[in-house]
């Protein structure tokens, strides 16, 4: 009997990895999350005093950062504009409604947030994006169509452009109550405001005045090559001094006023296109000074006043307007009041009149005219402009742009002063392709009577 024995050999085989491959998987994971960590880490913000991000670097799918919004004006309504440098998922904060057309020009709009002077206003911010999508960044920021991110004081706004209202308009200003004393050369003196001419009859979409109605309404006339153009309106303040907008007397695409030798100014004139009235005073510029403040990117501060080469004689049809009380310079006094334009322009058929003309329309609130154009108004207005019209088809448009806008003031003894309070500066247009402004919108005037201090201060 035999037997036989089976024996069973198990062969265990023990793979020892090579101790350079382990670390190699390790340190190749840790380069990997060193890569993203890099690519999540905030890069230097563009305006460090205006925008920060919060924290190091972002979270997977979104990045927080936060906006201090400065300004040296009350600003009624608050239009923000973002700039990113490729497209995010979306764009959140705590401010208010946000459009976007190609998710990297992002828009955020408060019509009902005041920003005052003094202490920056905090806004935050989020932005999301898709997991492993490199992260978008902040590239700029505009704030009611100021570029204040990285700071550009010469930005055109990014918006549509505005018009200067038909033809560049003029810019006026006047103090309430008060009197230019000034010699009158056919002897005694010459009260400002005063007018010795009766009003005329209402006609299609404004009025007819008559002849010395308006006599501190000027004309300004430019020469180019041989000919003489008229360009703006503006209004005798005192016997050397004219006050018209600065956009009226500036270089487009710079802040330098024009030769000062190229302009001609006109007093007592009533037909436009005449030359032999009678009691017409012309006069050369001699200086201009455009205000300090003035942007060209958002019409903000637009002023200038003309000195002229001699004094003017004051008549019937050439007399001073008078300024505006500091004391009665809130906004608050004048809305819902009716003030008058002055000036020549187009009328309803959009022929240019002839003779002067003024048309009645009111100041409305801020936020009435900030509401009924939330693309356009945000971007022009500030504490120290205002909006005013009927938006029913009458408005400077018809009229001139470079008239200014005056309130009558009633004295105990019967008598009429007149005040200017504001000129007008720019219209909403028509479209894009039509650089004509749009009269069933309001006109943003220069309010004048939050300048009274440099205008008196340089007065001749």
């Amino acid at each position: 009997m035999g037997c036989s024995l089976h024996v069973s050999l198990v062969v265990v085989f023990v793979l020892v990895l090579p101790s350079n491959l382990f670390f190699f998987g390790q340190n190749y994971g840790s380069v990997e999350r060193s890569r993203r960590k890099t690519d999540l880490q905030h890069p230097p913000s563009p305006c460090p005093s205006v925008f920060s991000y919060e924290g190091q670097e972002a979270e997977k799918d979104q990045w927080f950062g936060v906006i201090l919004v400065t300004t040296e004006e009350l600003l009624a309504g608050l239009r923000l504009d973002l700039r990113l440098d490729k497209p995010a998922s979306l764009l959140g904060n705590w401010l208010g409604e946000v459009k976007s057309k190609d998710n990297i020009h992002f828009t955020i709009l408060n019509l009902n947030q005041k920003v005052m002077p003094g202490p920056p206003l905090s806004i935050r911010i989020f932005v999301k994006f898709p997991q492993g999508q490199s992260v978008p960044r902040l590239r700029t920021i505009h704030i009611n169509g100021r570029q204040i991110c990285p700071a550009d004081h010469g930005s055109t706004p990014n918006t549509q452009e505005p018009i200067t209202t038909t033809r560049n308009s003029s810019l006026v200003t006047e103090r309430r109550g008060s009197s230019i004393t000034a010699p009158d050369y056919a002897g005694g003196q010459m009260e400002c405001g005063r007018v010795a001419v009766q009003p005329a009859p209402l006609i299609t979409h404004g009025q007819n005045t008559a002849r010395g109605q308006f006599p501190w309404h000027a004309a300004l006339y430019q020469s180019k090559d041989i000919n003489l153009k008229y360009i703006c309106g503006g209004s005798l303040i005192g016997p050397k001094t004219i006050l018209t907008a600065a956009h009226c007397v500036t270089k487009s695409t710079v802040l330098q006023p024009v030769d000062p030798d190229s302009l001609l100014v006109y007093l007592g004139k009533y037909h436009l296109k005449q030359w032999s009235e009678g009691g017409v005073q012309d006069k050369q510029v001699v200086k201009i000074l455009v205000h300090p403040a003035y942007n060209n990117s958002n019409y903000q501060s637009d002023l200038a006043l003309l000195i002229l080469s001699s004094p003017v004689k004051f008549t019937t049809n050439v007399r001073p307007v008078c300024l505006w009380d500091k004391k009665e310079a809130d906004l608050e006094n004048v809305v819902n009041k009716e003030g008058t334009v002055i000036g020549w322009g187009y009328d309803e058929t959009g022929q240019i009149t002839e003779e002067l003309k003024m048309s009645k329309m009111p100041i409305v609130s801020q936020q009435v005219c900030l509401w009924s154009s939330s693309d356009f108004y945000p971007l022009f207005t500030s504490d120290k402009t205002y909006c005013a019209g009927f938006r029913n088809g009458s408005s400077v448009c018809n009229g001139d742009s470079g008239g200014g806008m005056v309130f009558p003031r009633n004295s105990s003894d019967g008598s009429v002063t007149w005040m200017l309070r504001g000129v007008v500066s720019i219209s909403k247009p028509k479209g894009i392709h039509q650089p004509v402004c749009d009269p069933t919108n309001y006109v943003i005037f220069t309010d004048a009577a939050k300048y009274l201090d440099w205008i008196q201060n340089h007065i001749k």
